[in-house]
């Protein structure tokens, strides 16, 4: 008995946890699908793929943790610190218009090492991740500077770069310059017009992103069509088969039960069954003496 009791309360505390336990933010689906990749990374904590991972405590750094890497199998790794341009690339599962780009640089917890200050985006329809160093194809949509020490950085907001808006397959964040001479990112938010996307906390687009898509309701499958009883059609022979109003009255006539014929059977049978019984006991009687 003990041993059902603690079952059942093992299965009700799982069954809460379940309820309540946290669902990961980077579990869903926030709109076009994204991979991204760069020209050095760094192997313990800086994959690029941290860049669009709606994740802003991962970031994508550039190399400085050589012995790291190297005990990965990157024999040649040498630190990319003062080694510009960086270059961190993004390619879209499709062509999509967009108007407004978002960096969110690393958590300010974390130091200021790799932020950008000084910077290129860079555009194309028919590129893919593959042109990490092919311009080819590829036009500047925007440039500029950034302070490290400014008042959006410390308040861990995005800086938006704005732009006409322009059709792009993949997009190319070259980092002229970063603090502590290293290059890193938190987050990269593009900003569509022409498809849903879900925007992360902090990032203002330009334009307000478009509704989702609503599911399609599905129709329900068509019925079959009821089919009416057959008209009854009633031939010669069957009004023959009908009895007529006296035979009839002579077939309810000799189908009433004999009322008093049948309890006259069923009382000799219990007088029949009273004898024998008394019999039965009058020998008993007797073999008892």
């Amino acid at each position: 008995m003990k041993f059902k009791k603690i079952i059942a309360i093992v299965s009700v505390i799982l069954l809460l946890a379940f309820i309540v336990m946290p669902i990961s933010v980077s579990a869903g689906k926030f709109g076009p699908d994204m991979k991204a990749d760069a020209d050095s990374w760094d192997r313990g904590q800086g994959d690029p793929q941290n860049a669009i991972d709606m994740d802003e405590s991962t970031i994508w750094h550039s190399l400085w943790d050589v012995p790291t890497a190297v005990a990965a199998g990157y024999e040649d790794a040498v630190s990319a610190q003062n080694k510009f341009p960086q270059i961190l690339i993004v390619e879209f599962d499709g062509v999509y218009t967009l108007d407004c780009i978002g960096y969110l640089a690393r958590p300010a917890a974390g130091g200021t090492n790799g932020i950008v200050t000084s910077y290129e985006f860079w555009a194309t329809e028919t590129g893919t991740i593959e042109d990490l160093h092919n311009d080819e194809g590829w036009t500047m949509i925007a440039s500029g500077e950034w302070k490290a020490n400014s008042q959006e950085f410390k308040d861990e907001v995005f800086k938006n770069v704005e732009f006409d808006a322009i059709k792009a397959k993949a997009i190319k964040l070259v980092v002229v310059k970063g603090a502590g001479g290293w290059a890193s990112c938190a987050e990269l938010q593009f900003g569509f017009t022409d498809v849903w996307y879900l925007p992360m906390d902090g990032f203002t687009p330009k334009t307000e992103p478009i509704p989702k898509p609503t599911e399609p309701e599905t129709e329900p499958p068509p019925t079959e069509p009821e089919t009416a009883a057959p008209d009854l059609i009633i031939t010669e022979e069957d009004n023959a088969a009908v009895p007529t109003e006296a035979e009839a009255a002579e077939i309810e006539e000799g189908s009433k039960l004999n009322v008093p014929a049948i309890t006259g059977i069923a009382a000799a049978i219990v007088f029949v069954g009273i004898i024998i019984i008394a019999g039965a006991r009058r020998r008993k009687n007797k073999g008892a003496k």
